[in-house]
């Protein structure tokens, strides 16, 4: 099987005011989401994934991996099980191949795949009646996963950027489902509108609508906290 090391993230800031003011600079404190710029080699790469050419697929599975990893483990907030379901959904990309089909968007179909296996594990944990896993150990992972040198901001202004993502962390995954999935696709992992609209196979309208509501929810309960640091 393929070698599905974690990469490393890039990090960046935000300031008390802009984050007060805005709820689309989330990416800052979330690192890790934006997918990559669209490559022209998608294409080509998947018609030889479709007959069978394993380098073409561990090509196409490093190249979105981390952004994937990222988007479902911003949905159902567990570091491992995120894994294991981003390599879930790459077995799918490889098996269903031949479906993909040239000039559409292949990082939309690979976030349409992706976003599918996340809501059948929502479902498996709600047949289970569980709960997601408890804050405190949920976000020892998130910063396990985050041991790179640290450039730019000092520690102050590093620790304010962490325990802001950690609330953010908490705030977005409390969102309804409906909610949460056009958030994290738009303003963390970076899709257009319409993208968006694609992969959750909702009209764009919807999609907006949707978003706007969200972003009004997570500012809702965040206001607390961001008042009690302002």
């Amino acid at each position: 099987m393929y070698d599905y090391d974690r990469g490393k993230r890039s990090r960046s800031g935000t300031s008390r005011t802009q984050f007060v003011n805005s709820i689309e600079p989330i990416s800052g404190v979330l690192p890790g989401g934006a997918k990559p710029a669209a490559i022209s080699s998608d294409e080509p790469l998947m018609e030889a994934v479709s007959k069978g050419d394993e380098r073409a697929f561990e090509i196409i599975m490093n190249r979105y991996k981390n952004p994937i990893t990222n988007y479902i483990h911003r949905i159902i907030r567990e570091r491992e099980r995120a894994r294991d379901l981003a390599q879930e959904t790459f077995l799918k990309v490889f098996r269903f191949a031949p479906r993909y089909r040239p000039g559409a968007s292949f990082s939309t179909w690979l976030y349409r795949i992706a976003t599918n296996v996340s809501i059948e594990e929502l479902r498996r944990k709600k047949r289970r009646s569980t709960r997601f896993i408890e804050f405190g150990r949920a976000e020892s992972q998130e910063l396990a996963m985050s041991n790179a040198p640290e450039t730019g901001p000092g520690p102050g202004k590093r620790l304010l950027r962490e325990e802001i993502g950690a609330k953010v962390r908490t705030a977005l995954h409390s969102l309804p489902q409906k909610y949460r999935f056009p958030v994290v696709l738009r303003d963390i992992q970076g899709l257009s509108y319409q993208e968006v609209a694609q992969v959750t196979r909702l009209p764009l309208n919807t999609v907006k609508t949707r978003l706007n509501r969200g972003r009004l929810l997570l500012k809702e309960k965040l206001r607390p906290f961001m008042e009690e640091i302002a």
